[in-house]
């Protein structure tokens, strides 16, 4: 993966999580993903693995599309 790559993940991790209304600490909690970890994928300090990005896209309610295209495709809230 690029440096603009994984920076534009990073920067859409971050946004989903806030829009989301979460905190480091509690998507950490809830996907059992180390919060420095976490914090390393959001600033783009390390590469993600697609485990680790696909669950956090459940738990934001994107695909994974969204995060590598940039293509806005929300799952349907239930």
């Amino acid at each position: 993966m690029n440096n603009s790559m994984l920076e534009s993940i990073g920067v859409k991790l971050k946004e989903a999580r806030k829009k989301s209304g979460l905190k480091q600490s509690q998507v950490a909690e809830l996907t059992g993903i180390n919060m420095t970890q976490l914090s390393y994928y959001e600033t783009a300090t390390r590469e993600i693995n697609l485990n680790i990005l696909e669950k956090l896209a459940n738990l934001y309610g994107y695909k994974i599309d969204y995060f590598v295209t940039g293509n806005e495709v929300k799952e349907p809230e239930i």
